[in-house]
């Protein structure tokens, strides 16, 4: 297993519970139970089995998933893993220009569900096998769809993209890297 020198951004974790919540609510019952089986890890559901979690899963609130995130993260409760990530020196986004790290990311990117990765390989390994496109944060690497392309006010079908293998970060074409990187810092004097 890798480790961190940082954590992810609140955002991140955020995502990861949305994603496990609405896993438990999926049609898909491996992912359901699966979901479930997690839940229980926490005091709420401990004392049920996955199958009693299934059947009221409609119950279940988003606070439970972030209990469990924080649980799965070492962390007591949802509270204390957002105190912890946001102590370890995590600025937070503005709205205006980007932070150094930052310039490919931008508000509106956290209400989707971006793959998180802690090292360049797991995310490039994660992007030939699903697609998307490899972006940098800080010292991480986070996975988009086109949405999230567009929220950073670039074009997800512009030539260029697939020129550069779809990878900010180790781009197969440096002119066109070059040519989608002016493009950003145009967009993000006008976020």
């Amino acid at each position: 297993m890798k480790t961190r020198e940082f954590p992810p951004p609140v955002l991140a974790y955020r995502i990861e519970a949305r994603r496990l919540f609405k896993q438990l609510r999926s049609d898909s019952s491996d992912d359901a139970v699966l979901s479930a089986a997690r839940f229980r890890q926490i005091r709420s559901f401990a004392s049920r089995s996955v199958q009693q979690i299934l059947e009221i899963r409609e119950q279940v609130k988003l606070k439970h998933a972030l209990a469990v995130i924080a649980f799965e993260h070492g962390h007591t409760s949802w509270r204390a893993l957002k105190e912890f990530s946001e102590t370890v020196g995590q600025p937070p986004l503005r709205a205006s220009t980007p932070a150094p790290g930052r310039e490919m990311y931008a508000r509106g990117l956290d209400v989707l569900l971006n793959r998180w990765f802690a090292s360049y390989e797991d995310a490039r390994a994660s992007l030939e096998q699903h697609g998307g496109f490899l972006l940098p944060f800080d010292r991480q690497f986070f996975i988009c769809e086109p949405e999230g392309i567009r929220i950073l006010g670039l074009n997800p079908d512009d030539p260029d993209w697939e020129r550069i293998g779809w990878d900010w970060v180790k781009p197969l074409d440096q002119e066109a890297w070059l040519r989608l990187k002016q493009k950003r810092e145009q967009a993000s004097q006008g976020l």
